[in-house]
């Protein structure tokens, strides 16, 4: 929900990038490039993801009674590495 549509968006344009530039300084296109590519995609998705998901699981089980608490309070225990 709240994270979808930027972590597709930051997916697509990873891969897109990633796809271009291994396939110029590999050659030939292959399933291994688009596989890579793929991966790459996929970490920059779950950068935007996790921590949404995060905050939302939190927040479903009552832990936080608003998503600024949520996000304040995750963030003051454990830095960004809190989201994660």
């Amino acid at each position: 929900a709240l994270g979808s549509a930027p972590g597709a968006a930051a997916f697509f344009s990873t891969y897109e990038t990633m796809k271009r530039a291994i396939s110029k300084s590999a050659g030939n296109e292959h399933w291994t490039h688009h596989s890579a590519a793929s991966a790459c995609g996929e970490v920059a998705a779950c950068t935007i993801r996790v921590p949404t998901q995060i905050v939302t699981q939190n927040m479903q089980v009552g832990r936080y009674a608003s998503l600024t608490e949520a996000v304040t309070t995750t963030y003051r225990r454990g830095g960004l590495m809190g989201f994660y």
